[in-house]
């Protein structure tokens, strides 16, 4: 089968790798990455499928017959992409994808394995790809990755599953930050997206301190403080529900911070305030609210709510000209959405009850029930199963080996 991953990396849009992906008898592998953890499985099957098969419904899009549009950062094992094909196939969607990957060469190799195995999968739409690009060439509007997502009517999904921090970079640095890359996202879909189709976003990211950088860290709390001192039930919801006041926030801004999982709940409350302000910029306006399906684990230690997995629904708003004169019939005009602040309000509520994972996979039964279900996706990706139970089972029996990245 002849595939086609798109070199991001060359001067022409447009420009493609094209590649013939042969099928030797190749040894099961036995390497396994923080990534492959149980716990990562459970945030597959319980946020991101769940998710996505309510929303498949909800949209109607086996009835209509459209796939769902996906955008993703997948790794070589392409493990997100064979999750939402499996959960497209169980209701009877097809899925089309966009994923942006960069990588030495052993990573493409494996990608274009990976690329190969899932294009032959039920219902997987042939215009999906893979753009050898990170997800910051979106900023750049000569790159191929530019040109393949503004191609796109929409994305029903899109996926931004970070293993440092989304505050990591400076402000304003292109090469390194993904700030643009989302921004131009979010446009994309405020403008693009029907108004009675909603969408979701999920991003998973860092909220260590220490892996954020000063001044981005200054900005996102900017949000959140523009708001507590803008509106009095922002303030009082973050005094309620983040045990934090005016003066405390600042101090978190400024740096240093004393008190790690107070900075966790009140950074992840300022990033989603910062995603709720852009698609609320300009019209047409749009809306956001925390899923209760987001949760979190442990990175910096043990207990800690250090690596984030938001998810977020998302809805715009279409308003139809009004003929002010009388000259024209009336039309219907769109239900109206909850004010920023009220939607804030109902955000920052919902962050101290993030499920924490590693607590729910305390439970003996629950974690080898998940690792016998990731060991089913392992195998897929051409995994020893086997070995993969093994590998899961000693990360249980050494706590301490979960504390790394994803």
């Amino acid at each position: 089968m002849e595939i086609e991953v798109e070199n991001g990396g060359s001067d022409y849009v447009g420009d493609l790798v094209q590649q013939r992906v042969e099928h030797p008898e190749l040894a099961p592998k036995d390497h396994f990455f923080p990534w492959h953890k149980p716990r990562k499985h459970w945030i597959r099957r319980n946020q991101w499928q769940a998710e996505a098969a309510d929303l498949i419904a909800a949209l109607n899009l086996s009835d209509k017959r459209r796939p769902l549009s996906y955008l993703s950062l997948p790794g070589p094992d392409m493990l997100d992409v064979r999750a939402m094909q499996q959960v497209c196939a169980e209701s009877g969607a097809n899925l089309r994808f966009v994923g942006f990957m960069e990588g030495g060469l052993d990573a493409q190799t494996e990608l274009n394995l990976s690329l190969d195995e899932v294009m032959r999968m039920q219902g997987v739409d042939q215009e999906s790809t893979v753009i050898l690009d990170p997800l910051q060439s979106l900023a750049d509007p000569k790159s191929v990755g530019y040109a393949r997502t503004m191609g796109a009517a929409s994305f029903d999904i899109v996926n931004i599953d970070l293993c440092n921090s989304i505050g990591a970079a400076p402000p304003l640095d292109q090469q390194l930050g993904c700030y643009d890359a989302i921004r131009q996202l979010l446009d994309f879909q405020r403008r693009r997206r029907p108004a009675d189709e909603p969408w979701i976003l999920f991003l998973t990211t860092r909220a260590n301190h220490g892996r954020i950088n000063a001044e981005a860290r200054v900005r996102f709390f900017d949000c959140l403080l523009r708001n507590a001192r803008d509106h009095a039930e922002v303030d009082q919801v973050i005094r309620d529900e983040l045990h934090l006041d005016q003066s405390a926030l600042s101090a978190m801004q400024a740096g240093p911070v004393q008190d790690d999982s107070a900075f966790e709940n009140a950074f992840a409350a300022a990033v989603s305030k910062w995603l709720l302000q852009m698609l609320d910029s300009s019209p047409p306006a749009g809306t956001l609210r925390l899923l209760a399906s987001s949760c979190a684990y442990s990175v910096r230690v043990p207990g800690s709510r250090d690596m984030l997995s938001l998810g977020f629904f998302c809805q715009t708003v279409h308003a139809p000209a009004r003929d002010l004169a009388g000259l024209a019939a009336s039309v219907e005009q769109p239900v109206q959405f909850p004010s920023e602040p009220e939607a804030a309000i109902e955000i920052i509520r919902l962050i101290p009850r993030l499920a924490h994972v590693d607590g729910i996979l305390s439970n003996p039964d629950t974690y080898d029930t998940v690792t016998l279900e990731a060991s089913d996706l392992m195998r897929s990706a051409r995994f020893d199963a086997d070995a993969y139970i093994d590998w899961a089972l000693s990360q249980k029996e050494n706590p301490k080996a979960s504390l790394d990245v994803a």
